[in-house]
């Protein structure tokens, strides 16, 4: 349902939706689920309709097919027809549906799944669906009586109109969204204003604002994902060097003490997600903010080099480790 809503309103695009970003269905009283129950019925006629066929009752005969065609059924002008309702199959089945069974959790299971790229193809099948209902509005609008020849115009053009009106909206959401994804700022601005309950959100966003230097705008938006027990303690690292920023080391070493404990727990825990390298460089990342609340030069160069020691990979340590050791060279060489 919420893909078909950003297909029909492009409105909620967001390049994240992890997490608590989407409220679950647990029970009956949703009224989310009467939608889910309304696609899934929709699905199977689709597929039924593939696999058993239907039969359509035996359209109007005039006079004037009556004198063309004698005894024959003349479904030219039908509007619902055997063919019309393979397209509609087509277009629901090949892009619509089957695009979103790998990430249904009925073959695989990969949790939720939500993200502006998996609509892609499906937006393909939308097309599809609205080119061929139009054609066939404008169509039966076109072999109306001559009689109300007024109405005929009115449809004609009303279905231009709407279409026309449909087009000028979408080309201003895609020009929007060509600007959110010309900067990354711009991006994880718009998608933290389109979907704030996301930790990765969150992240991005606040990492972003703090390489612009707008410290306080990214401890707010750090702040609920910074204690390492709710998402981990790689969100502390960027929090703490903000907190630092704002001379606020003694929240942020509290942080740092609670992150180091949570990557022992991590190690006596294991599994994938837990794995040596990622454990090391979250905490070589996290020595490098303690390294910045340390007054005393011998003690941060000592923080410093343990953090290069426990990730010798880590290239923003060895950065920072190098460029504090050529300031103390040059403080030695001035005294």
């Amino acid at each position: 349902p919420l893909s078909i809503r950003d297909a029909i309103y492009p409105y909620f695009l967001c390049p994240d939706w992890s997490g608590v970003s989407i409220d679950l269905i647990t029970n009956w009283r949703d009224p989310r689920a009467m939608a889910v129950i309304a696609l899934w019925y929709i699905s199977a006629q689709s597929l039924w309709t593939m696999v058993v066929g239907v039969k359509f009752p035996t359209p109007p005969v005039t006079k004037t097919d009556a004198t063309k065609r004698k005894g024959t059924k003349n479904l030219k002008n039908w509007w619902w027809n055997e063919v019309t309702l393979r397209q509609i199959n087509m277009a629901i089945w090949a892009f619509c549906f089957s695009p979103f069974l790998l990430s249904s959790n009925i073959l695989v299971v990969v949790g939720l799944m939500k993200a502006d790229r998996v609509i892609y193809l499906p937006l393909f099948g939308f097309c599809l669906l609205e080119a061929l209902f139009i054609s066939k509005f404008l169509k039966g609008a076109l072999t109306m009586r001559t009689s109300i020849e007024n109405m005929r115009e009115l449809e004609f053009w009303g279905a231009h109109f709407f279409l026309m009106f449909q087009l000028i909206v979408f080309a201003g959401r895609t020009h929007l969204r060509n600007i959110a994804w010309s900067d990354s700022l711009k991006l994880w601005e718009s998608a933290y204003a389109i979907n704030p309950r996301s930790h990765h959100t969150m992240y991005n966003y606040g990492y972003e604002l703090s390489i612009k230097q707008r410290y306080d705008e990214a401890e707010k938006i750090l702040r609920p994902i910074g204690d390492p027990r709710v998402e981990g303690p790689s969100n502390t690292f960027v929090y703490a060097m903000v907190l630092f920023n704002l001379r606020r080391c003694n929240r942020a070493n509290e942080l740092l003490d609670d992150a180091f404990r949570v990557i022992e727990e991590k190690r006596k825990e294991g599994g994938p997600r837990n794995t040596e390298s990622s454990l090391s460089r979250t905490e070589s990342n996290l020595l490098v903010a303690k390294a910045h609340c340390i007054d005393d030069l011998q003690e941060r160069g000592r923080v410093l080099y343990q953090s290069v020691e426990k990730d010798p990979t880590n290239e923003y340590a060895i950065q920072i480790a190098t460029d504090f050791m050529q300031r103390m060279e040059q403080l030695q060489a001035q005294n």
